[in-house]
């Protein structure tokens, strides 16, 4: 289901209920001065209501079966965000990659792609209760693999952390059996606080471990 404007698309899951406002008022109200005025973000090309940072860190503005998640300092700039509530900026030729499909982790796509022509991606303070759980089943598996095989050529490497699972993305197959195996994907998601130190501690020694904050392309 789509809300827009002349101004910003908003895909929305038919699961949501609205718990501050509809979706109409606040394309009515101009997300886009209301987001501006607040941070300052002219660069910015898609907003959420649930993401993940460079560092690994959630960024949460949603209520779901487990819980209610109300992260401070919102907007917050991420590098990832979650498909549950999106505002595409108009004007900004971002849209999903034509050989993707399916229900899952078309938020991670459309970040990556504002993320490659230069543009930034924000949490905002806009509430939303998201009733359905969702399910890492096969077609989860199945859109996993066509995103990596997507993006892959991409990224010299990099970690990419959704809401709901830890991928790697290089185009070294070298550098994906390493760093992209179960036993190195476990690793991140068991230790992610030492994550950022030991991306700092890489620099400093002068290998740049690229993060998508500090984005390397072919």
């Amino acid at each position: 289901m789509y809300w827009g404007s002349p101004r910003n698309s908003i895909p929305v899951e038919e699961r949501l209920e609205q718990t501050k406002k509809t979706v109409a008022s606040l394309v009515n109200a101009g997300i886009t001065e209301i987001f501006l005025a607040a941070n300052s973000g002219e660069n910015w090309a898609v907003a959420g209501n649930a993401g993940v940072t460079d560092k690994l860190s959630f960024v949460l503005r949603i209520t779901v079966p487990h819980g209610a998640f109300h992260s401070p300092s919102l907007p917050q700039r991420v590098d990832i965000l979650d498909e549950n509530f999106l505002v595409i900026k108009s004007g900004t030729d971002i849209s999903c990659s034509s050989e993707l499909a399916g229900f899952h982790l078309y938020g991670t796509d459309l970040c990556l792609s504002a993320r490659t022509k230069g543009y930034t991606c924000y949490v905002i303070d806009f509430h939303l209760t998201h009733f359905g759980a969702g399910k890492l089943d096969e077609n989860f598996e199945w859109c996993l693999s066509k995103i990596q095989r997507r993006w892959n050529p991409v990224f010299l490497c990099c970690y990419i952390q959704t809401t709901c699972a830890l991928f790697f993305l290089s185009k070294y197959s070298v550098l994906r059996c390493i760093f992209g195996s179960q036993r190195s994907i476990k690793w991140v998601q068991s230790h992610p606080r030492r994550y950022p130190v030991i991306v700092k501690i890489l620099k400093i020694m002068g290998i740049n471990w690229p993060s998508l904050a500090t984005i390397r392309t072919r």
